[in-house]
């Protein structure tokens, strides 16, 4: 009998574990300068604003995506239309439209630099 209990008491510690790890899995928070794009089994299913929020574990991941500016910068050598050697060095800020964060994970996923 003192078999028993001890059984029934590592099965309600498993259970107590996958359910605290089950909860803490379903909230996310999206920092401020970052949307959140919310997909379900791979298809989007929403964005959202920074703060906290729930997702269902499992079922729903979140990827982030930036929409801050950022800046690229492109450096290389060429050469003129006269053969005379030229260092070029192009530097471009964008950033990313909040209300199009869908449109662009669709197309670009979180490769779009």
């Amino acid at each position: 009998m003192n078999e028993m209990i001890r059984i029934k008491i590592a099965g309600l510690v498993v259970c107590l574990f996958v359910v605290a790890i089950t909860s803490f899995s379903s909230f996310y928070t999206i920092n401020q300068g970052d949307r959140g794009v919310v997909l379900r089994f791979s298809k989007i299913v929403d964005t959202t604003q920074p703060g906290l929020h729930f997702k269902w574990p499992i079922i729903e991941t979140v990827e982030k995506i930036s929409v801050r500016t950022h800046k690229v910068e492109i450096q290389t050598d060429t050469y003129s239309k006269d053969i005379q050697a030229a260092n070029v060095k192009l530097s471009v800020n964008y950033s990313l439209n909040p209300a199009s964060v869908a449109t662009i994970y669709t197309q670009y996923n979180t490769d779009f630099e």
